[in-house]
């Protein structure tokens, strides 16, 4: 994506930018990543698109991109295609977390594990991994999975 927080106005994911910027965090928007391994001191190295090399990073990334690169860094991916996660949002690399639509989580009624590609689960699990990454020791204990719609149309008077 061009911007951090492409989905909002382009000069509000500038400050994003910045203010990630200011707390130590590497900001790269515009280009995507070819792959992710290890050097030879055992450090992760994610290369880009264009060839640069990042060591020891902490990539976000979101939707097939990062379903791909997950496939690619050999995380474990379950029986609906999403990845893996235990109760922290951790994957089967203990310094990878993940959230939202890519990941399968416990159905809080079957107790299955399953994809759940809704904002409201998304938001928590997001708070949740990010806190863990962190150092935190935050449990995510699954969703109901339900949504609500409505009709357009007005109902007869």
């Amino acid at each position: 994506m061009p911007t951090v927080m492409s989905m909002m106005d382009r000069e509000f994911g500038a400050m994003i930018a910045q203010e990630l910027v200011a707390s130590g965090v590497q900001v790269v928007t515009g280009i995507g990543v070819s792959a992710v391994g290890v050097d030879a001191e055992g450090q992760r190295i994610v290369t880009l698109a264009d060839g640069r090399q990042i060591g020891r990073p902490r990539p976000v990334l979101r939707g097939r991109e990062a379903g791909s690169l997950a496939k690619l860094a050999g995380l474990e991916i379950g029986p609906s295609g999403g990845l893996i996660v235990d109760e922290f949002l951790r994957t089967s690399d203990p310094h990878v977390w993940a959230a939202g639509d890519m990941v399968e989580v416990v159905q809080k009624i079957s107790g299955r594990h399953i994809r759940i590609p809704l904002a409201g689960p998304a938001n928590r699990q997001g708070r949740i991994a990010a806190s863990n990454a962190l150092g935190a020791k935050m449990h995510y204990d699954g969703a109901l999975g339900t949504s609500v719609v409505r009709s357009s149309r007005r109902p007869p008077r």
